[in-house]
């Protein structure tokens, strides 16, 4: 989905489940924008979960920190479930990867900056 929608996953392996990964794994990637959502959940409750986390200290060197590029998207209805919504996620993935350009409306309650 995030080809599809213009990125380069640089922790995902196409065509394999899900995984965790660490906070070290991540900083070590140096990631552009950080999508944040977790399997089964909705928006609200990604948004809860980051608001009690917070990132670790190291990470305000990544360009998505700097930059203000973290978001919280729904999880449990674009992208962990199979069907015509998946095609919703790759255009919410496309909105948050290229804000600049213009694409099919995506609900806005689909994704939040953090």
């Amino acid at each position: 989905m995030v080809a599809k929608a213009g990125g380069e996953d640089v922790l995902g392996r196409a065509g394999e489940p899900s995984f965790r990964v660490t906070s070290e794994q991540i900083l070590e990637s140096r990631p552009d924008v950080i999508v944040v959502m977790p399997c089964g959940y909705n928006l609200k409750r990604v948004v809860a979960e980051c608001a009690v986390e917070r990132f670790p200290e190291s990470w305000q060197c990544l360009p998505a920190v700097r930059n203000r590029r973290i978001f919280a998207a729904d999880a449990n209805s674009y992208f962990s479930r199979p069907g015509p919504r998946l095609a919703d996620g790759v255009a919410l993935l496309a909105e948050i990867l290229h804000p600049s350009e213009m694409f099919a409306s995506v609900p806005t309650q689909a994704f939040a900056k953090l």
